[in-house]
């Protein structure tokens, strides 16, 4: 029987076909594993318990880890959530109401706040996706991937057009 693929690990089946070839280049021991955040929390596998979160890894990544539990104390939990909403927010917020992006926005930002209200927290344990990396014992949640994709190309298109303080406008490109 032939090993797992990176994305079968990761449990990750809609991918196109380039990211399925870039993730053959991504099967180290070291490598995050990602892990949904309201499936991860609604099985049992990530546990707040105090200020510390219990990560109880499954299947292949069980057998990977080879731990049946991995205690993650408050100052190795990193969540980029309320900083790429908020930074997302100001990148569209000239953008016109009723435009697609800024409408797929303004639903997710209902989501997040529905259970930003529900869990008192602004980094829900449920919303997005964690991951976590076993060389240094790291969790960090990020948005939905839909959401971090869209926050990456809003922050890459600002550099890419700000003259100031983006690739336009470096003396580099003068050369």
């Amino acid at each position: 029987m032939a090993a797992p693929t990176r994305a079968e690990t990761l449990g990750i089946t809609d991918l196109s076909p380039e990211e399925r070839a870039s993730l053959r280049y991504l099967n180290y021991l070291t490598a995050p594993i990602l892990i949904d955040a309201q499936t991860a929390v609604n099985d049992g596998t990530l546990v707040k318990k105090n200020d510390s979160i219990i990560f109880r890894p499954q299947g292949l990544i069980r057998e990977r880890l080879q731990k049946p539990e991995i205690f993650i104390p408050l100052s190795k939990q990193y969540s980029f959530v309320p900083s790429t909403i908020l930074g997302l927010n100001e990148a569209l917020v000239r953008a016109e109401e009723g435009t697609p992006l800024r409408d797929q926005f303004e639903a997710e930002l209902n989501n997040y706040n529905q259970q930003l209200a529900r869990d008192q927290d602004l980094a829900p344990m449920g919303y997005g996706v964690w991951a976590y990396y076993p060389r240094y014992g790291d969790l960090v949640q990020f948005t939905p991937r839909h959401i971090h994709r869209l926050a990456l190309v809003a922050s890459n298109s600002t550099l890419f057009l700000d003259k100031e303080k983006g690739v336009l406008g470096s003396s580099s490109t003068n050369i």
